[in-house]
This record gives structure tokens, C-alpha cells and sequence, in this order.
């Protein structure tokens, strides 16, 4: 009987650790009354989520939940929880709600509508700093001056430059003289002195009659700002914008919430009207937050005007996950982090993953006010991804992508481009950035890098096989930089071009710096400073030790590069390192195959002056170069190895579902399409469908039935032809019920988003 009793607990245990894991369901169609199984899903997905055990999978069905989803459950590395979308269909975590109201005419002149709202409705973060308005799910501006309309965000069209006799806290503006604009009291948005920070004040005077707008004069930046050539100098090229007063609103596609009357003033964007169109206004902030969360995965959610804040977690996976409009906020984010001594809570509204082991693929996130996505913590992987459009200040807070940590981890073949201020910002020791492509970056602001890293955060860091390009940053572009106090970089076989200052720059000692190829840079192609390390005032209190030589103990090897030099205010000096060798100076045309179609590879007929050499044994990474290579070679690409191009690489996914003996395909993209699509599908040779896909479809899934003349039973072949990404090929069999693929295109089918190189010397 003991040893029956034994067996029989036994069993009941395995049993019961067989049947732990659960499969629930959640609807916009359901009841949290409901058991949550297929056919009676729960309504709720916090609801849900609240069920979730080790193993547990929830699957949400189509429809957009207005909801912040908390996570508190975590599942284990054998069994981890899943929360995805049902099948290919489309899930959105909503921040907005829609906007039922009557508009009515208010000025005709100028198209302005306006509609009453409750603002007790609204948490008081919307309605203080976080308040958006959309139109077709589009958004609308808030009324600025000068105007511009949301997709001249990231350009200068939207700021004013300031007068020639402007200093601080007083800003000469012959351009406002005689004006009727009620600007006293307005929030100013200044991007002033060295233009890599902007401030957000309120203007305290304004004087019409002159011209002059005052605001306070108590920014919060080290005493080096303030000093030398800024104190007599940089309070003149500077540029600012107005926001915050009734009076702003003159242009399509603006709007104004009167916080105190609780009444909503907009004009309609061109060719839309107010009545006929979806109007949808900001809710809340976040779509998704946990803390300490462990083992989860998360596939195939979009979020729409939220974000998500994700704090110390580990082994997550991200699959697939979209964000519009994630963050939306007038507060700026400055040093001290406090507005008249009181902390600023609205710098944390950001999109966050911190903790280890996390991994985040196939993202899209584009439209933030401030940074795009923050990853911070140990060992993190972020790759397959697209960013875009984000740092709408220019400020230096803000950023594309910003990643770091100790052992930081990796960032692998992103798309990063539109950015006011930075594409990626990341330090490790020990992070890894390779085969993304990163351009139009630094577009509202100044002495800014595509790339940036800097000081011990550097040490083991590598920069590898990246496209850099389009940094204008007002004359102040670079491309990729290790600044001040940057030790042990590896920055090597990248392509960095149409850059408007400096190509790369390594500042600091013991850097690897090899096998890139630099060209179309207005200024400095290359630069590797020996001169003395700047004592700055904060690095002095942080304790920082200096070096009264850089770049010393620096490797520089087998570049292909137009200017190189270790003195920025003398460009033909020459690169001053510990050991250099086998660089190859460009004087005219770049050596290349066809830089028009990024065939950055080396012309057959200048074999032999792109001959390399060896790398010194000493490099900080030890670097295996082409395989395929029988010899050295000179830039980032061999004569015989493969021609590789970085950046995201889209897919298909597709879904073959038979229904009463009717067989429906549907897909989607792995990322969304950053612009229109022409698609071609063939099913065994034949074409059973082309057209035209606008990016805006390629968030949700495609579908129709497929002809029965085009199938066999058994095994089918079914082909997705793109003009932008290439052709895959999959196999599907018609006799089974549902079959879910997801494919990416190979690596040769480059994303046609960036328009043949034009070189912009």
C-alpha cells in the first residue's frame, strides 16, 4: 500500500504539472464573466493577464483594447508565459479614445472649429504637457509659430532664427515688431548656445514695439557653456519657436485645448474635414507596464499613441511589436531633471526596456516627440528593426535609439533615420553595433553624430559594418564619434558618407580604427586627435583622469577616406597615432563600383593601391577579416568577399486557412512598409494576385481566396514578389487546416526606401 500511495501522488503530480499550462483567450467581443476559451473570451486583457501562470499563452483577438495592460506574472525558463495576437489579426493597445463632440464654426476666416470637452475627463498629465489630437490617425500640431505641418517637424521651417543683437535671456526679433500675437506668458522652446540642447521656458516680456521677447535666463548646464567664445558668440545663431496661446492657430492641421474653458480649437489638415473624419484624442500614457517581469514573451501587439515601460527585466522577448506615436510630450527633459526646484516626472514618459537578457526583433516605432526607444541593462539584443522620426527638439536627451549598459549587448541590422538629434546613442563596456543603416539624422540640431559613444562606456565596444550617411546638423554633422575620453573603440568596415562636418571620430587612446571607407564629407573625412584631453568642468568633479596626448597607443589601418587628420582646426596635418598603415588617401572619385546603387565594393583596376595591411596583433578586439579575402584589403568591402548590406530585412507572413472548401491566404509584413509596395503573388507558377500596397495597409493582414485552379493537392509553392525587398519562396500544404509561416527576405533584398546616392560635397 506505500508504495501505491507513493506512485499514486506521483502521477497526480505529473498530471498536474502537464496540465498547469492554459490557453485563454480575450475579445473585444467577450465577457471577463466568461471563461476565456475560444468561444467565450474574456473582454479584458489586464483582466487576463492577471490569470497567467508558467506556460500559459493568451491569445487577443482582433481589435483595439483602450486599456494600460500591468504585468505582474512571470513564467520560468522552461515554461515562460506568451502573450500574443491571434493568428495574423490585428491588435492594437490604444492610448486615445474617440472624440464624439459637435464641432462648430468659430472663426470662419481662418477654419478654425471648436468643440466643448470635460476636462476632469483627462488625467492631468494629458492635459498638462501630454495633450494630442488626431485626425484619421494622423496628428495634428499644436499651434506654433512659426507654422509648419507635422511632416516639417525635422527640419527648420517650424523655427525662427534669432536677431543679430539677441544675448541671453533676451532674444532680438525685429521680425515680431508691430505684431498683434499675445506672447507674454507663451511656452518658448529655445535651441540655443552649441544647438545639441534645447529649453523650454515661458516668456516672461514681450515688447512689440522693438521687437524683443524676454524669457528667464537660469538654464542649467556647466560653467564651460557660459565661457569664451559662447559668452560672446553663441547667443547669436540661435533658433526658438512659440507655443501655448490661442493666437498661434492659423495654419491646417493645428489645434489648441483651453486647459481652463475645457473647449478645443482645430483646423482641419488640408482636404479633411472635422465631421467626416476619425477624431481621436490622447487618453493615456502607457499601453503596457510591468517591473521585475521574467521569462515573457510579447508577439504581434500594435500600440497606438502609448508606450511601454518595461523596468528590470530579464529574458523577454519582443516579437513583432509596433508603436505610432508612443510619445507625445512638451516638457523637455534638462539636466537636473527639476523645474523651479521640483522634480519633473514627464522626462520618464518614455519607451523603456531595462533589465538583462532582454531581446527585441522586428520592431517598428516611429512619430516621438522625444526618444523613440530606450534599452538600458545587461546583455540586450535589439535587431531586424525599423526606426523612425523622433527627437522633435533636437535636444540631446532625446534619441532614435538608445542603448547601454554594462555588457550592454547588441544592436543588429536596424533601419534608424529622421532624427532631430541622434540615430543611436549606446555605450557598454562591451556593446556591439553592426549592419544597421542610419541617415537623415541631426536634422534640428547641431554637433551632432549618427553614432555616438563616449568615455569608459566605450571599452570594448565595436562599430562594424555600417551605412552612415545624410547628417547635416547645420555644418555640424558627424558621422560616427567616440568623444571625449573614448578608450578601446573598435570602429571598423563601416561606409559613412554625405556628412556635413566629420566623417568618424575616434577622440581618446587605445582605438582600433580600420577598414572604413569615408567619402562625400564636407569638412574632415577622419579625425584621430593627439592634442591635449579638454578638461571640462563636470568630467574634473566626476573625477575623470586626462590624457595630455590622445591616440597614442591607436591602431589606424587600411582606410579609404578623402581628409584625415589629428587637428581639426588644421586639416593637413597628418593622423598622428601609435600605428597606422596601408590607408588609402581618395583625391577625386571614390574607387567604387557603383555608388549610386551602394555597390560600395573596389574597382577590379585599383587592385593593387587598395592592397592592405596586416593588423597589428594588439587590436582591442581581435577582428577576423574576409574569409574570402586571400589578402589584406583597403575600405569596407574585399574584392573577393560578399557585398553586404546592413539595415532591417522585411518578410512575409502568411496564413493559408481552409473554410467550406474555400482556401484563404492571408498576410502580412514582418515590418511594416516604410513606403508603397508593388507585391506580384504566384501560387505554383501562376499569378493569382498583384497590386499596389500603401504602407498604411501594411500593419494589418491582406487576405483573399485562392482560386481552386491554382492549387494541387499536398504541397504548393507560393511566391511573394516585391519591388522593394526581392522574392521568397515558401512551400505550403493544402490539405492541412492552418499553417502560419513567417519568412524573411533573403539579405540581398535591400529596402528601396533611400533614393539613389546623390553626393553632396
Amino acid at each position: 500500500m506505500k508504495w501505491a500511495t507513493i506512485l499514486a501522488v506521483l502521477c497526480c503530480n505529473v498530471v498536474a504539472s502537464i496540465a498547469i499550462a492554459k490557453d485563454y483567450y480575450v475579445s473585444p467581443a467577450g465577457s471577463n464573466k466568461n471563461p476565456g476559451t475560444l468561444r467565450k473570451p474574456f473582454a479584458s486583457i489586464n483582466f487576463a493577464v492577471k490569470k497567467l501562470k508558467p506556460g500559459d499563452t493568451l491569445y487577443i483577438r482582433q481589435g483595439v483594447y483602450q486599456e494600460t495592460v500591468t504585468l505582474t506574472a512571470s513564467g520560468t525558463p522552461d515554461k515562460p508565459i506568451t502573450i500574443q495576437a491571434y493568428g495574423l489579426e490585428y491588435v492594437e493597445l490604444s492610448g486615445v479614445q474617440s472624440l464624439e463632440r459637435q464641432w462648430q464654426l468659430h472663426d470662419k476666416d481662418k477654419g478654425i472649429y471648436v468643440a466643448k470637452l470635460n476636462p476632469k475627463s483627462l488625467a492631468a498629465e494629458i492635459v498638462g504637457n501630454n495633450f494630442q489630437l488626431f485626425v484619421d490617425k494622423e496628428s495634428l500640431l499644436d499651434a506654433r509659430w512659426p507654422n509648419c505641418d507635422f511632416d516639417e517637424l525635422l527640419s527648420r521651417k517650424g523655427w525662427q532664427a534669432v536677431g543679430k543683437n539677441s544675448s541671453y535671456g533676451r532674444i532680438d526679433a525685429p521680425f515680431l515688431k508691430d505684431s498683434n500675437l499675445n506672447i507674454e506668458g507663451a511656452d518658448i522652446y529655445l535651441n540655443m548656445i552649441h544647438q545639441f540642447f534645447t529649453w523650454g521656458r515661458k516668456v516672461t516680456r514681450f515688447d512689440p514695439n522693438k521687437g524683443i521677447i524676454e524669457y528667464p535666463a537660469n538654464f542649467n548646464l556647466g560653467s564651460m557653456f557660459f565661457q569664451g567664445w559662447w559668452a560672446t558668440n553663441g547667443w547669436k545663431d540661435d533658433y526658438f519657436y512659440l507655443q501655448g496661446k490661442y493666437d498661434f492657430l492659423d495654419h491646417p492641421g493645428e489645434f489648441y485645448y483651453d486647459t481652463e474653458k475645457g473647449k478645443l480649437y482645430a483646423i482641419p489638415p488640408a482636404g479633411k474635414t472635422l465631421d467626416g473624419s476619425l477624431i481621436e484624442i490622447k487618453k493615456r500614457l502607457f499601453g503596457l507596464k510591468g517591473k521585475g517581469i521574467r521569462h515573457v514573451t510579447l508577439k504581434g501587439i500594435h500600440f497606438f499613441g502609448a508606450a511601454i515601460q518595461l523596468r528590470e527585466s530579464e529574458n523577454l522577448t519582443l516579437d513583432g511589436l509596433t508603436f505610432r506615436f508612443p510619445v507625445n510630450t512638451k516638457e523637455l527633459q534638462e539636466s537636473t531633471f527639476k523645474e523651479n526646484g521640483v522634480p519633473n516626472k514627464y522626462w520618464r514618459i518614455t519607451n523603456t526596456v531595462s533589465g538583462q537578457h532582454n531581446t527585441l526583433r522586428n520592431i517598428y516605432a516611429a512619430y516621438a516627440s522625444g526618444s523613440l526607444l530606450n534599452i538600458s541593462g545587461s546583455h540586450n539584443l535589439i535587431e531586424n528593426s525599423i526606426l523612425h522620426d523622433a527627437c522633435h527638439s533636437g535636444s540631446l536627451y532625446y534619441k532614435c535609439l538608445s542603448f547601454g549598459g554594462n555588457n550592454a549587448g547588441t544592436i543588429k541590422r536596424c533601419t534608424i533615420f529622421n532624427a532631430g538629434n541622434v540615430g543611436i546613442h549606446f555605450g557598454g563596456p562591451g556593446a556591439l553595433v553592426e549592419l544597421n543603416h542610419v541617415f537623415n539624422t541631426g536634422m534640428v540640431s547641431h554637433d551632432v553624430s549618427a553614432i555616438y559613444t563616449s568615455g569608459d562606456r566605450a571599452r570594448n565596444c565595436r562599430i562594424t559594418r555600417n551605412w552612415v550617411h545624410d547628417n547635416p546638423a547645420h555644418t555640424g554633422g558627424i558621422g560616427i564619434r567616440g568623444d571625449d575620453l573614448t578608450r578601446e573603440l573598435t570602429i571598423d568596415h563601416n561606409v559613412v558618407w554625405n556628412i556635413a562636418q566629420k566623417g568618424i571620430v575616434a577622440k581618446g587612446d587605445t582605438n582600433s580604427v580600420f577598414n572604413n571607407t569615408v567619402f562625400a564629407v564636407r569638412k574632415l573625412g577622419m579625425l584621430l586627435p593627439d592634442r591635449a584631453e579638454p578638461r571640462k568642468d563636470w568630467q574634473i568633479r566626476e573625477g575623470k583622469t586626462f590624457l595630455d596626448i590622445q591616440n597614442s597607443n591607436t591602431l589606424y589601418f587600411n582606410n579609404m577616406v578623402e581628409h584625415e587628420t589629428s587637428d581639426k582646426t588644421n586639416p593637413s596635418e597628418p593622423v598622428a597615432v601609435g600605428q597606422q598603415g596601408g590607408n588609402y588617401r581618395i583625391i577625386d572619385t571614390p574607387p567604387l563600383n557603383d555608388i549610386a546603387r551602394y555597390d560600395f565594393r573596389p574597382l577590379e583596376s585599383y587592385k593593387s593601391e587598395l592592397s592592405g595591411q596586416p593588423l597589428p596583433d594588439k587590436a582591442v578586439i581581435p577582428v577576423n577579416l574576409d574569409p574570402d579575402s586571400e589578402h589584406p584589403y583597403v575600405g569596407a568591402y574585399g574584392f573577393n568577399g560578399s557585398d553586404w548590406k546592413p539595415g532591417a530585412i522585411n518578410g512575409m507572413q502568411y496564413l493559408v486557412d481552409n473554410k467550406e472548401d474555400r482556401t484563404i491566404l492571408r498576410f502580412k509584413y514582418t515590418l511594416p512598409l516604410i513606403e508603397d509596395d508593388a507585391l506580384t503573388i504566384l501560387i505554383n507558377g501562376q499569378e493569382v494576385k498583384s497590386g499596389m500596397i500603401p504602407k498604411q495597409k501594411s500593419f494589418k493582414s491582406m487576405a483573399f481566396f485562392i482560386d481552386g485552379k491554382f492549387l494541387q493537392k499536398g504541397d504548393n509553392i507560393v511566391e511573394f514578389i516585391s519591388s522593394s525587398f526581392g522574392t521568397i519562396t515558401d512551400n505550403f500544404n493544402s490539405l492541412k487546416k492552418r499553417l502560419v509561416h513567417s519568412t524573411n527576405f533573403p539579405e540581398s533584398g535591400l529596402f528601396k526606401s533611400a533614393k539613389p546616392v546623390e553626393l553632396i560635397y
